[in-house]
């Protein structure tokens, strides 16, 4: 959904690629039951989850191409804000994706396994925080790409589990 022109006229770019991806559980849920879900804020809390994760490991994997973007012209939270205060935003989008997880673990009956999850999920985010550290971005890789790899599937096993159990 053009996040890479949004990076011409917006410096929340991180945002809109989260919005774009945030509609997928959205038309999947519509997709298979044809209805929206009840209660109604079930879905708005799914997609505020995925929003807010994918916008804040964006921001990480932003964080390099802080030079590039400035050189180019583009924007992004990371030319905006700096290194440091960018990390502190990531930190404050992950601190909404976990409450939205319980939301949506409550609206569609979700019982304790999906909740150990969601619990697993906020230490998998809290260890990632720890890799990601202003002046040293060494393990970028390890918490862009392996952390938020082994969230992904920590969430949807418990989820998985929770419904079979």
């Amino acid at each position: 959904m053009l996040y890479s022109l949004s990076k011409r006229f917006t410096w929340w770019p991180h945002l809109w690629l989260g919005m774009s991806l945030a509609i997928a559980p959205v038309g999947g849920y519509l997709a298979i039951t044809g209805a929206w879900s009840s209660p109604w804020w079930t879905l708005i809390a799914v997609s505020l989850a995925v929003a807010t994760w994918v916008a804040g490991f964006d921001i990480f994997y932003a964080l390099p191409d802080q030079a590039f973007d400035k050189g180019e012209g583009l924007r992004s939270a990371v030319v905006r804000l700096g290194e440091k205060r960018s990390i502190l935003f990531a930190k404050l989008l992950h601190g909404i994706t976990i409450p939205a997880l319980v939301l949506f673990g409550l609206g569609a009956g979700f019982g304790a396994w999906f909740y150990v999850g969601v619990g697993a999920a906020a230490l998998i985010l809290a260890y990632e925080h720890r890799l990601v550290r202003p002046g040293d971005l060494s393990r970028l890789d390890a918490a862009f790409f392996t952390m938020n790899g082994i969230m992904s599937l920590t969430v949807f096993a418990f989820a998985l589990v929770d419904r079979l159990v």
